[in-house]
């Protein structure tokens, strides 16, 4: 009997003892340290990115933060959540970090090529105006949405790209009949000199129709031109690029 004990308390010691390893190789979808999902938007939001990875097998993650850091660059923060939630050293993160009121989407691996400059345009324009609404899940969800959207093109042969909007077309049409349009009329009035040029003002007066008795000069106006000195600085600005983007809201 002892020593079905001991065997007992064996495999227990020995099961205890692995599940670290088990956790740390659980991969976490969803980090909301910072309290902004209720329960039932962050099971929403884990089963989107759960399904990402299934559909694509890229590992997408999404992290709301709280972090007091100093030192650390947004763009740093994001990676070293990404990998502390599992994914290794292949996916993307979309973090906020509700302290600085930062946001930072940052492709690893793979996805660093695939999150080109269009996509990431797209990202941002999907996700950001949300979170600057303070709808947090549904720019989370969005996320997801577009991130699994963009690799489904890649996927396919067909990267994203930004598409041409019929208002550029509107707007180049014009600017090329606006174009074509002057040349017509300069032309026209290139061929209407009735009359020649004149070097000075006077040769337009009739001779002994105006008797100057005294001149002089009167200053009227002053024009002043002032340019800033370029300053260093990117408060409430953004860094972009291919692989990633980041900035406040």
């Amino acid at each position: 009997m002892k020593t079905v004990k001991i065997l007992l308390l064996t495999v227990l010691l020995l099961f205890a003892m692995a599940l670290p390893a088990f956790a740390e190789s659980s991969p976490v979808y969803v980090l909301d340290g910072a309290q902004q999902l209720s329960p039932s938007q962050e099971a929403e939001l884990e089963t989107l990115l759960k399904a990402v990875q299934e559909e694509t097998g890229i590992f997408v993650a999404v992290s709301f933060g709280a972090s007091y850091s100093q030192g650390l660059s947004v763009e740093s923060l994001a990676k070293n959540q990404f990998r502390a939630m599992g994914g290794g050293e292949n996916g993307a993160i979309f973090y906020v970090d509700m302290v600085t009121r930062e946001w930072s989407m940052q492709g690893i691996g793979e996805m660093e090529e695939i999150l080109s400059s269009d996509a990431v345009d797209y990202l941002e324009e999907e996700c950001i105006s949300l979170l600057k609404e303070g709808r947090y899940a549904q720019s989370a969800l969005a996320f997801g949405r577009t991130i699994k959207e963009i690799l489904v093109l890649y996927r396919n042969g067909t990267p994203y790209t930004t598409p041409f909007p019929l208002v550029r077309y509107i707007v180049y049409a014009l600017g090329i009949g606006l174009f074509l349009a002057a040349i017509v009329v300069f032309g026209m009035a290139a061929q209407l000199k009735s009359v020649s040029r004149k070097n000075e003002a006077r040769d337009y007066l009739k001779k002994d129709s105006l008797k100057i008795t005294r001149c002089g000069d009167l200053f009227l106006y002053r024009t002043v031109v002032r340019i800033p000195r370029a300053q260093n600085t990117s408060s409430g600005g953004r860094s972009s690029g291919g692989g990633g983007r980041s900035g406040r809201f």
